[in-house]
């Protein structure tokens, strides 16, 4: 799934929602959006506040049970000299379909949970309207 940073908010219902119902992230890629980085265009610290690698640590890896968690070679950022890696990575692991019997359930501030067959995913809305269409 391609997540940005922010909105904030809805990832404390999703960090809920999967600790609760015990959703597996095993097999769950996240490709983070965008990332900062310091004037020699390398990352930020994670302590820095302005980091999203910290954090998406702070607000939601490291808040997710560690048994359903996704390894650390699945939470993907832009990496600096490594720019490739985003479009690699998507084209490994295959593309968006529409898919059949999607059920996707409202969470909040525009995220969606969705569910297909035994296949879990959390989406925000605009992407499910594109994905629909």
């Amino acid at each position: 799934m391609i997540v940005p940073y922010g909105p904030l908010g809805p990832y404390a219902r999703l960090v809920e929602l999967i600790n609760k119902h015990r959703v597996s992230l095993k097999n769950c890629w996240f490709i983070n959006m965008d990332e900062y980085l310091d004037e020699n265009k390398q990352y930020l610290p994670k302590t820095d506040p302005l980091s999203f690698r910290g954090g998406m640590d702070r607000i939601f890896y490291g808040l997710v049970d560690p048994e359903l968690l996704m390894p650390e070679e699945q939470r993907i950022f832009p990496e600096p000299g490594n720019e490739g890696r985003i479009w690699e990575t998507i084209q490994k692991l295959g593309k968006l379909d529409k898919g059949e019997n999607v059920t996707v359930y409202y969470v909040s501030d525009g995220w969606c949970f969705a569910k297909c067959g035994k296949q879990y995913g959390f989406l925000y809305d605009k992407y499910v309207s594109l994905a629909n269409q």
